[in-house]
C-alpha cells in the first residue's frame, strides 16, 4: 500500500490552528475555573495530594496547576478514570459513593456552565452530578465556601 502523500504543503493554518481554537473553547466552557482560580480553590480546600471527581474538560487544568490528580480528563488512555467519572455522576447516589471511595476521591469539582455536565445531569436527573447542579449535595459531601460561579468544589467526608 502506497503511502498518500497530501498535496502542496500542510502549515500551521490546517494542523496547528484547530487545535488552538478547540482548546480555546474548552477554557471558555468554565470561565472561572481558569488555572489559578481552579488551583486556589482546591488550596483552600486545605486537603493534602487527592483525586479530584471532575467532568473530563475540568481534567487538564487539575493535572496542570493543581498537585492534585484528576480521575477525569479528555485523554483517549484513560478508559477506567473517565468511564469511573460516569458512573460516579450519573449513577444512583449510593453507587457515586462507592466509587468515589474505591477511587480515593477526597474532592470533587462542578462547573455549572459546562455544557457536558448539564447533559449528564439531563440525562441522570437522580444521579451525584444533576443533585450537585441543583446545591442538593447527599450529606457525606462538604461544599467549601462560596467559590465563584459557575465553580462549586466539594470535600468528600
Amino acid at each position: 500500500m502506497a503511502d498518500i502523500e497530501p498535496e502542496g504543503e500542510l502549515d500551521d493554518r490546517y494542523l496547528v490552528q484547530p487545535v488552538l481554537k478547540a482548546m480555546q473553547v474548552l477554557q471558555l466552557i468554565c470561565a472561572a475555573a481558569e488555572p489559578v482560580t481552579l488551583n486556589q480553590l482546591m488550596r483552600e480546600a486545605g486537603l493534602p495530594k487527592t483525586t479530584v471527581l471532575a467532568g473530563s474538560n475540568l481534567g487538564t487544568s487539575i493535572l496542570a496547576y493543581s498537585p492534585h490528580r484528576a480521575l477525569a480528563g479528555p485523554y483517549h488512555r484513560n478508559i477506567p478514570g473517565n468511564l469511573a467519572t460516569l458512573d460516579a455522576f450519573t449513577g444512583p447516589v449510593d453507587a457515586a459513593r462507592k466509587v468515589i471511595q474505591d477511587r480515593h476521591v477526597g474532592l470533587i469539582a462542578i462547573c455549572h456552565a459546562d455544557a457536558e455536565q448539564r447533559l449528564l445531569a439531563s440525562k441522570a436527573p437522580a444521579g451525584l452530578l444533576a443533585r450537585l447542579l441543583r446545591d442538593d449535595p447527599p450529606a457525606w459531601l462538604e461544599p467549601i465556601g462560596a467559590g465563584p460561579e459557575p465553580l462549586r468544589l466539594y470535600r468528600v467526608r
